[in-house]
């Protein structure tokens, strides 16, 4: 037993000598970063390889027609729905503002579904939603790590900001950032599984109406509350 633990330990000692913490966790980050943003990255190529239907979308949807504007927001909207993503992607991938970049997107996500007039497609809203609560883990991430940067940089002179400021004060801040933290993680992480819980609740729907389609024996409504119940405890 202990000849395998010293063989782990080994081992253990190796990887860390030639693999950098460091690297792998930037890495890490910015895979975390293209996956969230990887949705806006699609639908800015996807606008702009398909502008001529994106035109004729937003005459169909009737943007500017009360203004007598139509025929110039037809053309401009698409380029601008381009432009507000590639720079809120550019902003988060670069780490030039990350912060805003991800205030863009999450304000893009938002009006989203209004601009396509979609605000009545629940599943199409609870994308949006779900994207948001992506963006918001980001963005706590993201004031987390500017804070440790702040930190690092200017240390000397928080040093002396701490001595001559109050315990009270010091903890009242520390609280207020973790509170500004602590909520942006739970809106974000229920945002983010919205439309997941969408999609179990509906396909436990088609399967307990297809059961009962199929099993005369099965039509009590006692049975059918009883079999969702079961069905969302299993599937969630």
């Amino acid at each position: 037993m202990s000849s395998a633990v010293a063989a782990f330990k080994e081992v253990s000692a190796a990887i860390d000598a030639r693999i950098n913490i460091k690297h792998v966790h930037r890495r890490l980050q910015i895979a975390a970063r293209l996956l969230i943003v990887g949705t806006f990255i699609d639908d800015a190529l996807r606008v702009l390889g398909e502008y001529r239907g994106q035109m004729l979308t937003m005459r169909h949807v009737g943007w500017g027609a009360s203004i007598g504007i139509e025929h110039t927001a037809s053309h401009v909207l698409p380029g601008a729905f381009i432009a507000i993503q590639s720079v809120g992607v550019a902003l988060i991938l670069s780490g030039i503002q990350p912060q805003v970049g991800c205030v863009a997107l999450s304000l893009w996500a938002f009006v989203h579904p209004f601009l396509y007039s979609q605000q009545r497609n629940l599943e199409f809203v609870l994308k949006s939603v779900t994207i948001i609560g992506g963006l918001l883990i980001l963005l706590s991430s993201e004031r987390k790590i500017a804070k440790a940067k702040a930190s690092a940089q200017h240390r000397g002179e928080e040093e002396a900001a701490l001595i001559e400021s109050s315990p009270a004060e010091m903890d009242e801040a520390a609280k207020e950032e973790k509170a500004v933290k602590d909520r942006l993680l739970i809106v974000g992480r229920c945002a983010l599984s919205a439309v997941f819980v969408y999609y179990v609740v509906k396909m436990i729907n088609e399967l307990v109406t297809e059961l009962l389609k199929t099993n005369k024996e099965m039509k009590d409504p006692l049975v059918a509350d009883v079999m969702h119940g079961t069905l969302i405890v299993l599937l969630m």
